[in-house]
């Protein structure tokens, strides 16, 4: 099953303001807990102050590659 996990974090631009970023991803996951705890594994540390803002369940099918 897929879902869709919207994260958001700030960044500082060139000129020292603050910006919010906020991005979405599909993530293969046996559950919403599931899906929210891949998203933490796999940014950990990397982004400051990333919250996870939804998650919700996906009706993609599948991933053709």
């Amino acid at each position: 099953m897929y879902y869709l996990v919207r994260i958001k974090f700030e960044t500082e631009t060139e000129s020292g303001k603050r910006k919010f970023i906020k991005e979405l991803y599909v993530v293969s996951a046996t559950s919403v807990s599931d899906a929210e705890s891949k998203i933490r594994a796999r940014f950990g540390d990397g982004i400051s102050a990333m919250t996870v803002e939804a998650v919700q369940e996906s009706k993609i099918l599948g991933i053709i590659e």
